[in-house]
């Protein structure tokens, strides 16, 4: 590995690390390379107070996973609610048209009839006013 790369990557964990600092503000001091009785117990404080935040962040994870699975589950209802009813407005649809083309040959057969009757009458007349 290069110097230059190397310098590279130290100056970004320094960015990183002066960006995160804050996080850091409660960590122990070391005395001679050996953590004090006092600091152990502030550690363990800390480390207790964040297994209980993990347990409650995974709580409300669990909580949070069942309100979606519950979600996609009305979801899929949902959907297949609206592929039975786009099923049966296709079915009613091709029904109404079959229907309406039927109404509308029977009216045209009607009116040929009542055509039929009606120049059937007109010849009649016809004939007896000619006579």
């Amino acid at each position: 590995m290069s110097e230059k790369s190397l310098l590279e990557r130290l100056e970004v964990r320094n960015a990183v690390e002066a960006h995160y600092k804050e996080l850091f503000q409660d960590i122990i001091t070391l005395d001679s390379n050996n953590i004090t009785t006092s600091s152990n117990a502030q550690m363990n404080t800390i480390v207790e107070k964040y297994r209980e935040e993990l347990k409650s962040k995974d709580k409300d994870i669990n909580r949070l996973q069942e309100i979606l699975d519950v979600m996609n589950k009305n979801n899929e209802r949902l959907n297949d609610e609206i592929i039975s009813m786009t099923i049966e407005n296709n079915v009613l649809e091709d029904k109404f048209n079959t229907l309406n083309e039927e109404h509308n040959k029977l009216v045209q057969r009607w009116l040929s009839k009542v055509q039929q009757d009606a120049d059937a009458m007109n010849a009649t007349i016809e004939s007896r006013g000619s006579r």
